[in-house]
């Protein structure tokens, strides 16, 4: 299912003094099974494309084609957009609100007004695919959650409407490191089973350990779209958008500074120490 979003600008408050632009002319697709990292500083767009993407806000130009059909145009079906596509957003267990973390899951899936035997099927499913316990956690009150336990509980919520493109704004914003790292482990098995994921992320690491692909946005253009490996290369352009680079990149260069003899290029902890054990030698552990 690709989505394709052509010539798409973006501005707040038009025709008055608080007029501004926060997207131009943006233009991309996104193909199916991709796993898309959305980087910039902030204030670049990242946040208003993805919700641009997902139909919360209308292009005030250019148009998003969703498997050849303009979302924006009156006679498109909002039910099959929210149905193919799911946003989550920045600390979505703020949005937990149900007196049971079933119910709350079951949110989605009762407005469209499936059977509920079928809502109870998507519930369990969705529950049980964010590594909560379906029988453990399903009359709990969302509060007694711990805080990764909610943020999987709001996914949940979305992943009961069983989309094909997963959006996520900030996923890992706010977690602490052990629970960021389970996460994005999770986040993973997701795209390896098939879904499309869009993600917004200020983690330079994680995107560069997960992503398929990299957008770059600045000032609300876009101005990189490639793989992480070419996106990576070029250090300084990457400090001059305040992005930086990856600490294995860093760590690479600072050897490779001290005339020891490592490849160019790597960007991921697990390329990292394959090339030590291969310059040092050792064993893999």
């Amino acid at each position: 299912m690709p989505i394709v979003v052509e010539n798409v600008s973006y501005r707040y408050a038009p025709d008055t003094p608080l007029e501004s632009a926060a997207l131009n002319g943006v233009s991309f697709t996104v193909r199916t099974g991709e796993f898309i990292g959305i980087l910039g500083h902030t204030g670049c767009g990242k946040s208003t494309l993805i919700q641009l993407i997902a139909g919360v806000l209308t292009p005030t130009a250019g148009r998003i084609l969703l498997d050849g059909s303009d979302i924006s145009r009156p006679d498109f079906k909002r039910d099959r957009l929210r149905e193919q596509i799911g946003i989550v957003f920045q600390f979505p267990e703020q949005q937990l609100f149900e007196m049971t973390v079933e119910r709350d899951v079951a949110f989605g899936p009762r407005q469209l007004g499936l059977p509920p035997a079928k809502v109870r099927e998507r519930t369990r499913r969705a529950i049980q695919a964010v590594g909560l316990d379906y029988e453990a956690v399903r009359e709990l009150s969302p509060l007694t959650l711990s805080g990764g336990e909610k943020r999987k509980a709001a996914i949940a919520g979305v992943l009961a409407m069983e989309p094909e493109v997963l959006i996520l704004d900030e996923p890992i914003a706010g977690l602490d490191p052990v629970t960021r790292k389970d996460f994005m482990r999770f986040i993973r098995q997701l795209h390896r089973a098939g879904k499309t994921i869009l993600m917004v992320s200020h983690d330079i690491d994680e995107l560069s350990a997960c992503a398929t692909r990299l957008l770059v946005l600045d000032h609300g253009e876009l101005i990189l779209d490639d793989t992480p490996e070419k996106v990576f290369a070029d250090k300084t352009r990457l400090k001059t958008l305040q992005l930086g680079v990856s600490q294995p990149r860093e760590i690479i260069d600072a050897l490779r500074e001290k005339e020891l003899d490592l490849p160019e290029g790597i960007f991921e902890y697990e390329a990292l120490l394959s090339a030590l054990i291969a310059r040092f030698g050792g064993q893999k552990t």
